[in-house]
């Protein structure tokens, strides 16, 4: 009876072997289709995350591009101590490097302006008075007025200029109106609807910072925030929910405080100086770019 019990148990493995050998191929053959099927759904799911961030942050006036240096950027910090401003510098610098943005040289005329205070609302009255075109108004006397009343830890204002789409200051020509004219004069066109005329420069920012309200973060945090701020025209109210940005530092009752600028934030800069800014489709460029670095 032994030797029949173990001939029986010979019998069953030799016949489940084929119908292992029939499993083990169908998923040696369904993982490779389930992973490619899951990588998809991921990479559609950045698609549309990126594509959020992407809007939630940009400053859009959909007939125009968006606004970057074209000027080497020139930062100066005022109110901290000389490490501390030195140390803000240096990120700044970095950053910038590292999304391809023009720098100045050491001994440059600031067009960055940062300034701690604890009276940032008495500075910039005063700042103001002594320069009354410390503000353009690209934005209306309304965008002014919302500067000056709206309290927040960090205020930015961003001085835009119009220049030609390859970044050329556009000045007055004075052969207009018998040569008194002081409209800006774009000499530069292309017959493409592909294009913008025209594009826009940021000339010069201003970030006030309010040290009152800096409370328990490091400099680190600050020195990051405000180079993603300086470098690019964004929004400062968007909600961004749990947007893995430098620029939900000031959330509140959110989930965890950035601790620097990400990856996300990164590929935006990179991708904004390194798509044409001409381009009607830069945004989506832009989501194009940001994909591949973040996604390759």
């Amino acid at each position: 009876m032994a030797s029949i019990a173990v001939a029986m148990l010979a019998w069953d493995a030799r016949a489940a072997a084929p119908d292992l050998a029939r499993d083990s191929a169908k998923d040696a053959k369904s993982e490779p289709s389930t992973i490619t099927i899951e990588a998809r759904r991921e990479r559609k799911l950045l698609e549309r995350q990126l594509d959020a961030f992407v809007w939630s942050i940009i400053v859009h006036p959909w007939d125009e591009s968006l606004a970057r240096w074209h000027t080497p950027v020139c930062p100066l910090v005022a109110g901290l101590p000389r490490a501390s401003g030195e140390f803000i510098l240096s990120r700044i610098s970095q950053i910038a490097a590292s999304a391809h943005v023009p720098l100045g040289p050491e001994h440059c005329r600031a067009n960055l302006y940062v300034v701690v205070t604890r009276e940032p609302d008495l500075l910039l009255k005063k700042w103001r008075a002594r320069d009354p075109h410390l503000l353009n108004a690209h934005n209306g006397e309304g965008g002014i007025r919302r500067f000056f009343d709206t309290p927040r830890p960090v205020r930015v204002w961003y001085n835009v200029a119009p220049s030609s789409n390859d970044g050329v200051p556009v000045s007055p020509d004075n052969s207009l109106l018998g040569g008194t004219s002081d409209i800006p004069t774009n000499k530069i066109t292309e017959a493409s609807r592909l294009v913008w005329y025209a594009a826009q420069s940021l000339s010069s920012v201003i970030v006030m910072v309010d040290s009152n309200r800096l409370q328990q973060l490091r400099m680190g945090q600050l020195a990051d925030y405000i180079a993603m701020v300086g470098l690019a025209e964004v929004r400062l109210d968007s909600d961004l929910g749990s947007t893995p940005t430098i620029l939900r530092l000031f959330d509140k009752g959110g989930d965890s405080v950035p601790q620097s600028i990400s990856g996300w934030d990164q590929a935006f800069l990179k991708s904004l100086y390194g798509t044409e800014q001409k381009s009607v489709m830069q945004v989506s460029e832009i989501e194009t770019s940001m994909l591949k670095i973040l996604a390759p």
